[in-house]
């Protein structure tokens, strides 16, 4: 027991050291990316409940309360430190929301533009239509008069029978 107490201590104080040491609280990143993964937590109950393993090992009350004292400013730091990522993750969310709806109005309105041309197509199609049948009847040459009788003779039937 004695030696597990021996090897906690030092244990115990370099991982303290470590993490608040200003490298460690630096500037977080993961990947490239300016947060970390959202599992990682700075305030998570895993640092936090280590904490009393860590005062009880130390037998000096002098040095147990400068433990904590660093303690708590560490945890004030970290804490703010998450609800800092927390509130930058809600705006990389906001923005991104914004970028989808943006997206969808762009696609809706490619949608409408593309109906748009549709119905100028299907309008173009009727104006060529009825313009190829106003050419063809003014290709045609006109019927030649039916001849009228001036003297009241009777005008010869088609089958070539007089009335």
């Amino acid at each position: 027991m004695r030696r597990l107490r021996a090897w906690g201590l030092p244990v115990a104080a370099m991982t303290l050291i470590l993490t608040l040491s200003p490298a460690g609280i630096g500037e977080p990143s993961y990947g490239g990316y300016p947060f970390l993964p959202i599992n990682f937590q700075y305030g998570s109950p895993e640092f936090l409940d280590h904490i009393g393993e860590v005062l009880r090992a130390i037998d000096s009350p002098s040095r147990r309360s400068n433990l904590a004292e660093n303690w708590l400013q560490f945890s004030k730091t970290a804490i703010a430190k998450n609800l800092e990522l927390q509130d930058r993750w809600i705006n990389v969310q906001k923005q991104q929301l914004q970028q989808d709806q943006l997206v969808e109005q762009q696609r809706l309105d490619m949608a409408k533009l593309q109906l748009q041309i549709e119905q100028l197509r299907a309008e173009n199609l009727r104006l060529e239509r009825e313009n190829l049948q106003m050419r063809r009847d003014l290709s045609q040459p006109p019927p030649a008069p039916a001849p009228t009788p001036s003297n009241g003779a009777a005008v010869p039937e088609p089958n070539g029978t007089a009335p």
